[in-house]
């Protein structure tokens, strides 16, 4: 079992700095994104692939940050959890369902996302996704 209080003490403690100042637009309140997250993964979407988010991901955030801090396996599910994680957040944002499209693996969910860096082999460079 998960204590969610316990487990957001551990992430402010050990996250807050790093999303206070090197993502952009900062926040000005971790304790707000936290929630929001929390929020997130708690939602229904009518779908069986990514309702289920709260049963790995709480117990694996537990379990990394305030059980066993750094607990390989933990980790390893927090990892597996972030493709479906996406996948929900694009049914929230932009009303896409990605859950059944296996070519939508973690690069092209975080395109979708606008959350990656593109290479531009035409020029050989390396940019920010447009947003």
């Amino acid at each position: 079992m998960y204590n969610w209080n316990r487990i957001k003490t551990q992430l402010t403690v050990n996250l807050e700095k790093i999303f206070s100042s090197n993502i952009q637009p900062a926040f000005t309140d971790f304790s707000d994104a936290l929630e929001l997250f929390f929020k997130v993964i708690h939602v229904k979407c009518n779908n069986k692939m990514i309702d289920g988010l709260t049963r790995s991901i709480l117990p694996a955030l537990s379990q990394a940050y305030v059980t066993e801090k750094g607990d390989i396996n933990s980790l390893k599910i927090l990892a597996e959890e972030l493709e479906p994680f996406y996948k929900k957040l694009l049914i929230l944002i932009h009303n896409t369902d990605f859950t059944q499209e296996r070519a939508k693996t973690l690069g092209p969910l975080m395109e979708e996302l606008h959350l990656s860096q593109i290479i531009d082999t035409r020029h050989g460079k390396i940019g920010r996704a447009h947003v």
